[in-house]
């Protein structure tokens, strides 16, 4: 097949050609002279008619205007053209209408790189499509005039016409009429050679681009193993030989200055087109088919480099596809031959042709008329203006002063072509940094493996910061027409991108700089910092557990490439790069590199130090950054930024950035706070994990290591909070925490610092923050054991250590005080007031030891829970006895402290109303005794009077030990009472609760039972459990004359209850005896008859015992009679 191919090749255009020399030959020979000159003649002037007309179309504005009035007269519209193409606007000739059909068309479809209709890219098209167009349509003419002019041959001077006419005069005796068909056949001849060309070179022409030449054959011959692609292999080789053999080989001979073949030009005359840019400085004629047989060219030649230098490889490849051919193929580039000749193929490859020259073009097109493109679809105006600023060489903003002063004059502003950012030299240099990566071994950093898409990005940045360094954009040479290009961009961006007229609390800063930046310089120190950061990466590389580096490499980004000294991108003195090959580090070999920097025992250490302190010092003292940093659209940026970290987040007033005005600034602040964290091995440790900190104590080890002070006793902290920005995130972050569904911790905004206006931010004052990030740990330990605790005891969180510590810490106050609101919001039993359901209200106001100081709720509560030691979670859930806390409070102070906290005077009084005391015991709680209420407490039912509440604790400690016997054993108890009631009857009364209760106690309770003791009805009433609640010193009951008093008394004489006591006898009420007898013996007393008399109720039950006694009838066996009595 082969054979077939490369004869079909070498011979079809030499067949083709002979067949029409042959065909001419014979048609001329047929013809004769006269015909053949005359045919031959017309032909001349239809392709002269035709050629003019092909110019004169192309060419001729004049003409084109014609064309586009004659189209339009045709389709019978002054627009008919535009409106059958879809185009609008005014156009004057033929070409404007296609550019613009081919301008909307492309931007229709999204493809179109530059929809300017009057661009060099679109012009450039229309004029190939004219070529061609007007070519098919002219070849078309062409055979209509040769058609016309042979009629008018036939009508007038045809060959029959002059033959008989020769033979007419031949008989008169003229010359004989001769065909003379050997001139006719050279005639034809040449017809033949012209149509052969013009056939041929159109074949050359699409097989040169095809073969990317002009059919040397100089492809070699090869097997790769694969069927398929051998046969096209050797197709394609067989198309490579057509110039070698026939008609071609013949023509290819004869060349222009250009080595290009003259038969060509046919083919280049028509697939032409021109590009005019006046800013490249291009008007050239483009053609086409060179242009593309360049291209393939190059790639053919880059074929047969990668064949001639590793054909066994390109076979295996073929052959198995995998990874390991693939690296083989790489390795070609380690052969220096092959690189030299690569090398040498790119830096030659736009010698001969005009596609470099119109893809520049076509940038520089895009550029000027971004605007106009669809590239701009996904830009904001701002992005456009600024690519017009930098490349645009008319285009003058008014965010820009400086441009209205140029206009204003006719000068054009400063600007940067597209197409020379990156020089040929640059490419090559990008070549080089390629090749020299890919022959590194495995081991040494820097290493490339294309195939396994092992690329370091680290390495991948220590090779690429000297190459970006060192650009021809950035060179020393090129500063003065690159800096006042980027100072008009800057400029632009000051105004537009820079400012944020809502950047709301933004203050302009009262400095700014008058000097202008030195912009290639200042991006050429940034690289050197980068340069820094991957030479402090090379020294600490070698001592993590995969490090392979000695570390003894270091440069500068411009010096580089220089010869000896070693850095960033090539060997270090021992020859060896630093880091690990493949790029991937494991968290602990990162952590052992960071640790490494600023480890004192490093032999590196003192450069590195360097290195981080030149990195710090350059960045502080950036003009650029400073500057960019302190506009207000930056403002917003790193508001936002860090509002994104902390919603809460308020940015601070007055932060310079840079140290040029004399302070260190924020970024040296920030900065320096990076390295106190760094340095602490501990922190490091703990940043390389990632924690969820779901658990508040995720939190507890940052906090310790950035309280722990080194050795010269300084923290991490202390670093930290020197940064503004810093100092305003931490408090934000707490402030966030403290506004979470669910937190624990509350921030009041007495913690926090106000603005110039006077207004509160959320900043907390710095040594607030301080002390607070300082016990953050103790602080993490004391919400961690509440929000633990499967019950909340408050005696427990004031007795914390952590609260002891930070009692007068308002945050502390605020966070516990939450924390004991949330948790008893539900608890029935301790009543947090509504007054207090704001944590706010639980804080200390005032400066303490001033004289507008008072302590809040918390400390009121903290101060008599830890002084006293009183259990008040014991007394609600019953796991202490009542009397034995009650017993603490002996003392008034005692009492006034704890009736100073609401929490606990409320609690006490819903203890007193609800749950202390029932059965016979039962406390009542008259409504004498009850405080007003607020309207906002709707979940509190009882509030007793302070005063109330300490009358009853006084009394009832003077009762406790009857209230402490076995409540099993009532009449025991019963008893007790009776006896402590009577020795302290001076004293026990005064208390509206307590006397209600010992009423209920007695009357209604089975205190009485078993005894002959009876109660008037009228006492009876009034000591009804209702009516006690009404109870206040009244109804007979109560007062210093009241039946209380007196039944105390006349029971002490008349039962003798203190001479008892006296006796160190105990009291019994079951022994009391009442019978007629002994009742009158100790009524003769009239000391003991009057106070005996002066209790209703010992008169009534000596009355009715005298009655029984008379009658006979006794209540205790006739109960009717005894209710009889009673009513």
């Amino acid at each position: 097949m082969e054979q077939y191919i490369r004869l079909a090749v070498c011979w079809v255009p030499s067949i083709l050609f002979a067949l029409f020399v042959l065909v001419g030959f014979l048609r001329g020979l047929r013809r004769g002279f006269r015909k053949s000159l005359i045919l031959l003649i017309q032909a001349i002037a239809a392709f002269v008619i035709c050629l003019g007309v092909y110019l004169l179309l192309i060419n001729n504005d004049t003409v084109d205007g014609l064309l586009l009035t004659g189209i339009n007269s045709i389709l019978g519209s002054p627009s008919g053209l535009q409106d059958a193409l879809g185009v609008t606007g005014d156009f004057a000739t033929l070409k404007q209408v296609l550019a613009q059909y081919i301008s909307d068309m492309l931007a229709g479809i999204g493809a179109g790189p530059v929809t300017a209709a009057d661009s060099g890219y679109v012009m450039a098209l229309v004029l190939l499509a004219y070529h061609i167009v007007f070519a098919l349509l002219l070849s078309i003419v062409y055979k209509i005039l040769q058609f016309i002019f042979y009629l008018v041959y036939l009508i007038f001077y045809s060959e029959g016409r002059y033959r008989r006419k020769k033979k007419e005069k031949e008989k008169e005796g003229g010359v004989p009429y001769k065909k003379r068909k050997l001139a006719g056949a050279i005639v034809g001849l040449s017809r033949g050679l012209v149509a052969g060309l013009v056939c041929v070179s159109l074949i050359g022409g699409a097989l040169s681009v095809v073969t990317g030449g002009y059919g040397e054959g100089k492809t070699e011959d090869y097997a790769f193993g694969e069927p398929n692609i051998d046969q096209a292999y050797t197709v394609y080789r067989s198309l490579d030989e057509y110039g070698t053999k026939g008609i071609i080989k013949i023509l290819n001979t004869v060349r222009d200055s250009e080595d290009v073949p003259f038969y060509l030009y046919i083919t280049d005359l028509i697939f032409s087109g021109r590009l005019v840019d006046e800013n490249l400085g291009i008007d050239e004629n483009i053609k086409f088919r060179d242009e593309l047989t360049g291209y393939v060219g190059f790639a053919k030649n880059v074929a047969t480099l990668v064949m001639k230098y590793g054909g066994d490889t390109m076979k295996n490849i073929v052959s198995s596809g995998n990874d390991e051919a693939m690296n083989e193929a790489v390795k070609l580039f380690e052969n220096e031959d092959f690189n030299r000749e690569f090398r040498l193929l790119i830096e030659n490859f736009d010698a001969k042709t005009f596609i470099s020259g119109f893809a520049l073009s076509f940038i520089d097109s895009v550029v000027e008329n971004i605007d106009q493109t669809s590239i701009s679809d996904g830009m904001d105006e701002n992005t456009v203006n600024m690519i017009k600023i930098l490349f645009k060489p008319d285009y003058y903003s008014d965010k820009i002063p400086s441009d209205a002063a140029l206009l204003a004059v006719g000068k054009k502003a400063p600007v940067l072509k597209a197409s020379s950012l990156i020089s040929k030299k640059d490419i090559l240099a990008a070549y080089d940094v390629i090749v020299e990566s890919m022959n590194k071994a495995p081991e040494e950093e820097g290493y490339i493996d294309i195939i396994g898409g092992k690329i370091d990005t680290l390495s991948t940045l220590k090779i690429m910061v000297p190459f970006v360094s060192n650009l021809s954009i950035l060179s020393t040479e090129k500063a003065s027409e690159v800096d006042p290009v980027l100072e008009r961009l800057y400029t632009y961006v000051e105004n537009t991108v820079l400012t944020d007229v809502n950047a709301e609390g933004y203050v302009s800063p009262d400095y700014y700089y008058d000097e202008k930046i030195e912009w290639t310089s200042e991006l050429k120190t940034l690289l050197g910092v980068a340069g820094d950061a991957l030479n402090i990466y090379a020294t600490v590389a070698k001592d993590s557990p995969s490090g392979d580096s000695n570390g003894e490499g270091e440069s500068n980004p411009e010096d580089s490439a220089k010869p000896g000294k070693p850095g960033i991108g090539e060997a270090s003195a021992e020859g060896k790069e630093v880091g690990d090959g493949d790029g991937e580090k494991t968290s602990k070999d990162a952590l052992d590199m960071i640790v490494n920097i600023f480890d004192a025992k490093n032999e590196n250490y003192t450069a590195n130090m360097t290195r981080v302190d030149r990195i710090c010092d350059s960045l502080s003292k950036s003009k650029l950054i400073g500057r960019a940093l302190s506009s207000s659209y930056m403002y917003s940026q790193i508001k936002t930024a860090l509002s994104s970290v902390a919603s809460s987040f308020d940015m601070p007033e007055n932060v310079r950035y840079d140290s040029n005005g004399g302070d260190d600034g924020e970024i040296k602040a920030l900065l320096d706070g990076l390295k106190s964290i760094c340095k602490n091995e501990t922190t490091i440790k703990l940043l390389s994990d990632t924690p969820d900190f779901s658990d508040l104590e995720d939190f507890k080890p940052y906090a310790e290591v950035l309280t722990t002070a080194d050795e010269s006793g300084n923290a991490p902290i202390d670093c930290v909070i020197k940064s503004k920005l810093l100092h305003s995130l931490l408090s934000a972050m707490l402030v966030d925490m403290s506004e979470e569904e669910d937190s624990s911790i509350y921030i009041s905004d007495r913690a926090k610092e106000s603005n110039s206006a006077g207004e509160k931010v959320n900043i907390i004052e710095k040594d607030l923050l301080k002390d607070i990030l300082q016990s953050s740990s103790d602080i993490i330990d004391l919400i961690s054991e509440i929000s633990g605790a499967d019950s909340l005891k408050i005696s427990e969180i004031v007795s914390n250590d952590a609260v002891k510590k930070l009692t007068k810490n308002i945050i502390v106050q605020g966070t516990a005080a939450k924390l004991l609101i949330n948790a008893l919001k539900d608890n029935e039993s301790i009543v947090i007031p509504a007054s207090l359901s704001d944590p706010e209200k639980w804080l200390d106001s005032g400066m303490e030891g001033s004289s507008d100081f008072s302590k809040g709720e918390f400390r009121k509560l903290f101060d008599f829970i830890a002084e006293a030691n009183f259990d008040i979670d014991g007394i609600v859930d019953g796991s202490v006895d009542v009397i034995d806390e009650i017993n603490k409070l002996s003392d008034e102070k005692m009492q006034d402290d704890m009736l100073a906290s609401d929490v606990l005077w409320y609690t006490i009084s819903y203890l007193l109303s609800t749950s202390i005391g029932d059965g016979d015991m039962e406390i009542i709680v008259p409504d004498g005794a009850k405080a007003d209420i607020s309207e906002t407490e709707t979940d509190v039912k009882v509030l007793i009077k302070r005063e109330e509440i300490k009358a009853l604790i006084n009394r009832v400690i003077l009762i406790a030990p009857a209230l402490k016997q076995d409540e099993t054993d009532v009449r025991e108890m019963s008893d007790k009472l009776i006896e402590l009631i009577v020795v302290n009857k001076n004293k026990v009364f005064g208390s509206l609760i307590l006397d209600a209760t010992i009423i209920n106690f007695v009357v209604n309770g089975n205190v009485l039972d078993g005894t002959t003791i009876e109660i008037p009805s009228s006492l009876k009433e009034n000591a009804k459990k209702e009516n006690l609640a009404k109870y206040n010193f009244d109804g007979g009951w109560g007062g210093d004359n009241g039946e209380l008093v007196k039944l105390i008394n006349a029971l002490d004489v008349f039962l003798g209850v203190s001479a008892t006591v006296a006796d160190g006898k105990k009291f019994t009420m079951q022994e009391v005896s009442l019978d007629l007898t002994e009742i009158i013996k100790k009524l003769k007393d009239d000391s003991v008859l009057t106070t005996v008399y002066a209790s209703e109720i010992l008169k009534y039950t000596v009355s009715v015992k005298i009655k029984d006694t008379l009658t006979g009838e006794s209540l205790m066996d006739n109960p009717h009679a005894k209710q009889s009595r009673t009513r």
